[in-house]
């Protein structure tokens, strides 16, 4: 085993070489011929100091792959910006582990199921890194789109689940147990939403100070560049951060449901219009008022400029029609039952009178080239100040309709966890975003006076991606049906998670109840559907069944004539799942009606 360090056009990155190092020489008698030996595995994951989970949990993949016969090649990143630099285009690599924090709107399945695997999100900036294409996948995701009855939307959404269940174009690793830390001596009244915990606006808004320093101060790890509305690629925390500057039509509440926000009021007026109503008398952080052109202006523009994190949400979007100052009609080219909870809760609305003539008069490649103060003019309950290194500041918005009691917002930008944990400690931190503590961080907590602990429900999750293209060795479903027997939830669960998570069952996490598949079963049930079960036996049988081999040093080596089968057999295109179905409710407006009841 050897390491060494190496630079390129995204920053320092640590490789490590796990496996044997073989040099060519003919086959010997009885030998596998050198050109079918499996090829190295580029397996990227984040460093230790910047996610310690997933490096640990790539550390005993990469094990569990060497003892298979694979040489490893583990690629480590210090932050997401170069993470997501590392899995995009050109798709050089062949396994990443990835990670959705928790977060309100991914209550809702549709961002889940979308962005991570259909098909529309195979190119440059999109979310689909593993590059799977699947027809049938596609349909079952595209009816539970336009489904706008709950009941028969659930039964779509759970079999997409079953679908990717069958094909293993990823493997979900752990569903953490949510711990959220913040300072009790300092504020109050605060406002926990199961899954984010603290980390949302409620809370930033509603959270009352307890002593003489109503200053808020958020930790974060990693760094910024930018928190321009269009910069999609600093990541979901910074967008979310520029959430609280830029308002958006609703918000999702502790009761789990999107509520109206800068919007007062939305009116159906078919499954496919719908009529927003803003609130009178919102101003930008100019002084100029919140108009519908605004509105017009924000998701038409976000469309057009496929701002990546917005695409499906704005891909139903066909016009929108300003009816009057206050009022607009949105036209979709289809139903989309997410609207009110993804489309609504996270598209933020930017001022047309400075954005426009900037656009226009700049000459700009890319809206997110914009670094100028103007460009973080907002109209939601904190003002931007400046993100200056390691520091964002932020000031409360006086004049909004949910002022909120804190007077300054501050993000704290550390370099790593144990940074951040000492922070908290001395009382200079509090809250944090979704990442959080380590869990041994989060138990020593509890015996820190002045530190609250909260424990909720997640719907977060953490999942080997496999890269399926032409290339890579994962594009064979076999050896990826192999590794799914070499993923050792045990240990993933008590050793590196302290006992605070759950084994990965699928993307949509057991604690999102109503949307998770309960009907794919725990380990090996012959003739049904199911997750597998440690075991590193059956993983060499499956692949000595489809034709592999491996030499007299342990090598793993593809079979004479070896052509990768990307799916089972039992994989196909039923003429059902591929019609996209749209039906009418009468109950499609109500906040609790299909499309936002959970």
């Amino acid at each position: 085993m050897r390491e060494r360090r190496c630079a390129d056009r995204w920053g320092w990155v640590g490789l490590l070489v796990v496996g044997l190092v073989l040099g060519a020489r003919p086959a010997a008698a009885g030998e596998p011929a050198p050109g079918r030996l499996v090829p190295e595995i580029k397996f990227v994951i984040p460093s230790a100091a910047y996610d310690n989970t997933r490096f640990e949990s790539g550390m005993l993949i990469a094990r569990a792959w060497e003892r298979l016969g694979l040489k490893v090649q583990l690629i480590t990143t210090p932050d997401w910006p170069n993470f997501s630099k590392r899995v995009d285009y050109p798709w050089e690599n062949h396994a990443f582990i990835c990670a959705y924090i928790a977060r309100p709107e991914r209550l809702d399945p549709d961002e889940l199921l979308t962005r991570p695997l259909h098909s529309s999100q195979i190119r440059k900036g999109g979310g689909n890194y593993a590059g799977y294409n699947q027809p049938e996948y596609d349909a079952a995701v595209d009816a539970g789109r336009a489904e706008l009855d709950v009941e028969q939307r659930r039964a779509l959404i759970w079999k997409a689940q079953e679908i990717v269940a069958r094909d293993i174009p990823h493997i979900t690793l752990f569903h953490k147990k949510a711990l959220h830390v913040y300072n009790k001596r300092k504020w109050g009244n605060v406002v926990s939403i199961p899954g984010t915990g603290f980390f949302n606006i409620i809370n930033y808004v509603e959270a009352v100070p307890l002593t003489g320093d109503a200053t808020m101060v958020l930790s974060e790890q990693g760094t910024w560049s930018s928190l321009n509305p269009f910069y999609a690629p600093s990541g979901w925390t910074a967008m979310d951060i520029s959430r609280i500057i830029f308002d958006t039509l609703s918000r999702v509440g502790p009761d789990m449901k999107p509520a109206p926000w800068a919007a007062e009021k939305w009116v159906p007026r078919s499954p496919t219009v719908v009529d927003v109503h803003l609130r009178k008398g919102m101003k930008f952080h100019d002084g100029q008022p919140v108009t519908a052109e605004d509105l017009k202006f924000s998701y038409e523009e976000m469309k057009r400029w496929r701002v990546p994190l917005y695409v499906p949400a704005l891909e139903p979007l066909k016009q929108v029609r300003v009816l009057d100052a206050h009022t607009a009609r949105l036209e979709l080219a289809h139903p989309y039952a997410p609207l009110y909870m993804q489309t609504f809760a996270l598209v933020p609305l930017v001022p047309k009178h400075v954005w426009e003539p900037a656009l226009r008069e700049r000459r700009m490649a890319r809206p997110e080239e914009w670094n100028d103060p103007r460009s973080m003019i907002g109209s939601g309950p904190f003002k931007f100040v400046y993100l200056r290194g390691s520091e964002v500041k932020l000031l409360a918005n006086e004049e909004h309709f949910r002022r909120p009691k804190a007077k300054a917002f501050v993000v704290a930008l550390v370099a790593n966890v144990d940074a951040q944990f000492l922070g908290f400690r001395k009382g200079e931190y509090d809250f944090h975003t979704g990442r959080g503590l380590t869990t041994p961080q989060m138990k020593e907590a509890r015996g820190v006076p002045h530190l609250g602990v909260v424990e909720t429900d997640d719907i977060g999750v953490f999942w080997l991606n496999f890269n399926l293209r032409e290339a890579s060795p994962f594009r064979d479903h076999a050896l990826r049906l192999a590794a799914a027997h070499l993923i050792d939830y045990e240990t993933f669960v008590r050793s590196i998670l302290a006992g605070l998570a759950v084994p990965g069952r699928g993307l949509i996490a057991p604690g999102n109840r109503f949307w998770h598949n309960p009907n794919i079963a725990d380990g090996e049930v012959p003739g049904k559907l199911h997750y597998h079960r440690y075991d590193p036996a059956q993983a060499r049988r499956i692949l000595q069944d489809a034709g592999y081999q491996w030499d007299s040093r342990g090598r793993l080596y593809y079979g004479e004539g070896h052509r990768p089968q990307p799916f089972p057999k039992s994989a196909g295109v039923p003429k059902a799942m591929q019609e996209v179905r749209a039906r009418q409710g009468e109950a499609w407006g109500r906040p609790g009606g299909p499309g936002c009841q959970l």
